[in-house]
């Protein structure tokens, strides 16, 4: 199976591309499954059909921690994405011997439990014209075979993907930080400032030569590679920090106020040509 995650603001959109031997292949090959957070919405389409809802905001809980915990509920998701409308001919024979259980109805049961009606339609003839009373009680639907399907994707594909990245939106930059440290091999600020800025051009590096691979040697964009390096070069940012004696939400909270006055109302062209720094170098 592939998956591939595309963030837009506070918008995640998942995509699906089932492959055959797959679980679930023969129900659903595809899926593109976009989440708002901050319309509390979700949006699917699927190759075992389409689907939406959107709930009430909650001031209290996060769309996040909502969707974390009723994703694993299939039976509260069929209610919110899909409607009980396909017909059960084995539900509604249930449903018809339930209310029939007394000795004298035995001969009809009996006759109830022979009928091979396809529809609903055909299932309430057979019944009217064995002589039972009001034969639309007796009818049961269930819901699409196909949205048990899609259910079944949220909660065994989806949900475990979330939660995934579940850890980029919980964990904190200076919690990073402190669990990052644990895996360094150095002690002294300065060994730290040291093999930080060298390990962050050798795993820079390791980003270049992923891009390089794919604009010049035929290979395919490889995301999961440059995802594993992205992590090492921010393990790195974090060694150099530390050594610095500053924590990564400081380098963050530097880097933002820098940014917005040097950008005050978003990146300009004109302002990165004519910066500051570089007309008073140009004047002397």
């Amino acid at each position: 199976m592939k998956i591939r995650v595309e963030q837009y603001g506070n918008i995640e959109k998942y995509i699906f591309r089932m492959e055959a031997g797959d679980e679930g292949y023969a129900g659903c090959t595809w899926a593109d499954i976009l989440i708002d957070y901050d319309a509390y919405a979700i949006y699917a389409q699927t190759d075992c059909g389409d689907y939406v809802h959107r709930w009430p905001m909650d001031k209290h809980e996060s769309f996040r921690d909502f969707c974390l915990d009723m994703l694993a509920d299939e039976e509260y998701l069929l209610e919110k994405f899909s409607k009980k409308t396909e017909f059960s001919l084995s539900e509604s024979k249930l449903l018809f011997v339930d209310f029939h259980p007394q000795p004298k109805h035995r001969a009809t049961v009996d006759v109830v439990n022979g009928i091979e009606a396809l529809t609903e339609a055909g299932w309430i003839k057979s019944l009217h014209e064995i002589g039972v009373d009001d034969p639309e009680e007796y009818v049961v639907r269930e819901y699409p075979a196909q949205a048990f399907t899609f259910i079944r994707l949220l909660k065994n594909i989806l949900l475990p993907e979330m939660y995934k990245r579940r850890s980029d939106v919980l964990i904190g930059l200076n919690a990073y930080q402190t669990l990052a440290q644990r895996t360094s091999s150095t002690s002294s600020d300065s060994d730290k400032i040291e093999n930080g800025c060298l390990g962050l051009a050798g795993e820079s590096g390791e980003v270049c030569d992923i891009l390089k691979k794919y604009l010049f040697q035929g290979h395919e964009l490889d995301r999961e590679a440059i995802l594993d390096e992205l992590g090492d070069v921010l393990w790195y940012v974090v060694e150099v920090a530390t050594g610095l004696g500053v924590t990564l939400e400081d380098v963050a909270t530097h880097n933002i106020a820098k940014l917005k006055a040097r950008y005050p109302d978003g990146f300009s062209t004109d302002r990165s040509v004519h910066r500051p720094e570089y007309e008073a170098e140009r004047r002397l």
